[in-house]
């Protein structure tokens, strides 16, 4: 029977990081927004299917620490965003940009 873990935290950002850092790492991360649900629900089973965590973050301003810290330990080849500008503004996918190897 596997194990339970407690996964503790305070910050929706923290529970993120400290969970991917359990996590095998792939070449890739999905990234939902932390707001609403739906989103990474639905990338859920392509996350199950691919290995890669998904991440997530505020819909908008500026990412959390926490998270900044995990995608620099990750060094992901490949980050996909689930949503659109609605979910996921333009400036956090820009700052997500710069954790591209490219």
């Amino acid at each position: 029977m596997a194990d339970v873990v407690n996964v503790p935290s305070f910050t929706r950002a923290a529970i993120t990081a400290n969970i991917t850092a359990r996590v095998p790492m792939g070449a890739g991360v999905y990234v939902a927004t932390g707001a609403v649900f739906a989103d990474g629900l639905a990338g859920s089973a392509a996350a199950v299917a691919t290995g890669w965590p998904i991440v997530v973050v505020p819909p908008t301003g500026v990412l959390p620490t926490a998270i900044i810290n995990r995608l620099t330990a990750m060094r992901p080849e490949r980050l996909t965003v689930l949503g659109g500008p609605a979910a996921v503004a333009y400036n956090v996918k820009n700052q997500l940009a710069n954790f591209l190897p490219y």
